[in-house]
């Protein structure tokens, strides 16, 4: 039981962070992708309408999936294997890797293309969100996504065996379908009219680098809870578009 309370007050902390993130980003610079004369609001309530829908709307998504999660057999959020720091540094180290294969990939693009670098919200905007996407991603495409469907096929799957396999079936369609909700943001960042304007390395970025860190992230929530993704996602996030927007 004790373990259960310790993974709710850690949940509702990290919403809590994610809500809070969220309502910062908006306020921040370039912490909104409309444009200031074209927004039907004035910035501070869009801001405090984007937090209340991650404290409200995501947070009860999201506590759905701890519930499943747990009928599932997941691990805790709050867990033996998580609180060990050798294991924290495992994880921050692979976000770490993860995010810098994304700059690599970009810097490849850009000399094999011709493409422009990946353009990123100017700091701090691009922390707050990366701390927000980590947390809300995580918990709608893995702590929800995941756990909702297992917990619907495992009802007719009852080896362990095939649990496993169903178990990454799932998690390979939340990185497909993680990665294809990124298309509006890119369509809006780069002012893209429609989808055939995406240039065929851009596609590269979406599909590929967003399906890979979802794979990552998919193996860290199975292996370490949903405390594991959450890293894994913030980690690659950080060096992805803050340090490498900073830099570039």
């Amino acid at each position: 039981m004790k373990k259960i309370t310790d993974s709710l007050k850690m949940y509702f902390g990290l919403i809590l962070v994610s809500s809070v993130c969220a309502f910062i980003y908006v306020l921040l610079p370039g912490g909104a992708y409309v444009p200031e004369q074209n927004m039907p609001v004035s910035r501070p309530l869009l801001a405090l309408i984007n937090a209340l829908i991650v404290l409200f709307f995501y947070g009860g998504i999201g506590f759905l999936g701890t519930v499943l999660s747990r009928k599932n057999g997941f691990k805790e959020i709050v867990n033996n294997e998580i609180k060990n720091i050798k294991n924290i540094l495992e994880i921050i180290s692979a976000g770490i890797g993860v995010g810098i294969i994304f700059i690599a990939v970009d810097i490849l693009l850009n000399k094999l293309f011709n493409m422009p670098l990946y353009t990123h919200p100017p700091f701090p905007a691009s922390l707050f969100a990366s701390i927000n996407a980590g947390i809300g991603e995580e918990l709608m495409f893995r702590l929800f996504f995941v756990s909702f469907w297992v917990w619907i096929f495992s009802k007719i799957i009852k080896t362990e065996k095939n649990r496993n396999i169903l178990f990454w079936i799932i998690g390979t369609f939340s990185a497909i379908i993680f990665a294809l909700g990124h298309i509006p943001s890119v369509m809006t960042l780069y002012n893209y009219k429609t989808i055939y304007e995406i240039s065929l390395p851009m596609w590269g970025i979406i599909i590929g680098l967003n399906g890979f860190v979802s794979i990552v992230a998919v193996y860290y929530f199975k292996k370490y809870g949903f405390i594991g993704a959450v890293l894994i996602h913030t980690f690659t996030d950080i060096i992805w578009h803050v340090l490498w927007g900073i830099i570039q």
